[in-house]
């Protein structure tokens, strides 16, 4: 299993499978003690022969002293064929209190299928 992921400011999935975003690539989020802030993971997961047909999957998000933040929920996917893809979209609702460097992964239940990094800044830098 393999994932291709990108970061958005904002997303919504359709009834017929299909998604729309907003401003993509995101590497850097906002300070704010007043609001969460708030993005979508769109990803699009491959299975390959090997795989199994239903997986969990967890978004982790730490801290740079690796405490982690935010919920922790799995997401139960079903490929609709082994070998096959789909896609998935992860609802990211945070509140940054403080400036500095997020760890996010995107595991299944065996290994990271994604890592990146997200800056921290103090809102208007």
């Amino acid at each position: 299993m393999k994932a291709d992921v990108i970061l958005f400011e904002a997303g919504v999935r359709h009834p017929d499978e299909t998604a729309s975003v907003l401003r993509a690539g995101i590497e850097t989020a906002e300070r704010s003690e007043a609001r969460q802030w708030r993005a979508v993971l769109l990803a699009r997961i491959e299975f390959g022969l090997g795989d199994e047909p239903t997986d969990l999957l967890t978004l982790d998000v730490t801290t740079e002293d690796g405490t982690p933040i935010g919920e922790k929920t799995p997401m139960e996917i079903e490929a609709p064929r082994v070998p096959g893809a789909m896609t998935v979209i992860v609802k990211v609702n945070l509140w940054l209190l403080r400036t500095g460097t997020l760890g996010m992964v995107l595991r299944n239940r065996k290994a990271p299928l994604w890592e990146r990094t997200l800056e921290v800044l103090d809102a208007g830098r």
